[in-house]
């Protein structure tokens, strides 16, 4: 109930506090804003993991590891809480006109109520789009180390390379994708991302044949998961308009608590 419920409480608002904050800031950017905002969600993985396996835990033990994270969290929560404001009613950027969008599918198409999107058939599409790309990035953690320690017969330090690697796309990857959202638009970007995704899943027993190869299908898993937790935000701004974005991207991202439930599946 502490750590599962209350922690998972905690990251939630976290989440959905930077990256709307992060919008509400930088309309004109607001792709790359978002993700480099929630940047840390997928770098957590990459740097604070090896922390505790390789040190905290051997020095600390698990209950004063668990202490020593939880005062460095609210120590930089509560400071970076303090720091948080939104912008002035009406603000936008000096000499940004909203109207002159580079990209026509980036425009906000109307302002829904949470009950309106809750009957929209587009908001199930999105949150059902959003829990597949989650599931299978999830049970990748999992399945990746074990696949190249029994499948291909790595060492268990090599075969977590694998695991290194999605987990730096998946954090690094975000302002890229932000970038690229913002360039080319959100939904020329997710069908690409998700085309080499489907990709690599259905083809991963041919492709992942060696280390190397394995490595390659971990930045490609990565990236894909990167995408989605970076431009959903924007994508659900453009179709709900963003008076009730908070709500309403709350609402998609139950999608994320539900794909939670895909490692323990693929197990």
């Amino acid at each position: 109930m502490t750590y599962g419920v209350l922690g998972g409480t905690a990251s939630a608002l976290t989440y959905a506090c930077a990256a709307l904050t992060a919008r509400k800031w930088f309309p004109d950017k607001s792709d790359f804003a978002i993700s480099v905002a929630v940047m840390g969600v997928g770098l957590a993985t990459l740097f604070v993991a090896p922390l505790k396996a390789d040190f905290l835990l051997l020095e600390l033990g698990i209950e004063k590891t668990l202490l020593f994270m939880g005062i460095l969290s609210s120590s930089v929560c509560l400071f970076a809480s303090w720091l948080f404001r939104d912008p002035p009613v009406e603000w936008k950027p000096e000499g940004w006109i909203p109207a002159k969008t580079k990209n026509k599918t980036s425009e906000i198409r109307r302002e829904a109520t949470p009950m309106e999107v809750l009957k929209s058939p587009v908001f199930y599409t999105m949150w059902f789009s959003f829990f597949l790309v989650v599931a299978g990035g999830m049970m990748c953690i999992g399945l990746l180390p074990a696949f190249g320690e029994k499948i291909l017969g790595l060492t268990p330090i090599s075969a977590s390379i694998a695991i290194s690697i999605f987990a730096g796309f998946n954090g690094l990857g975000r302002p890229f994708a932000g970038y690229l959202s913002d360039k080319f638009g959100v939904v020329w970007v997710m069908i690409f991302t998700y085309s080499i995704q489907s990709v690599a899943f259905l083809g991963f027993h041919l492709f992942a044949t060696t280390a190397t190869t394995l490595y390659i299908s971990s930045t490609i898993l990565g990236w894909g998961v990167a995408v989605t937790l970076a431009v959903f935000p924007t994508l659900t701004a453009i179709c709900f308009g963003t008076k009730n974005l908070g709500v309403n991207y709350g609402l998609v991202i139950t999608a994320l608590s539900i794909g939670a439930i895909a490692p323990a599946i693929g197990s």
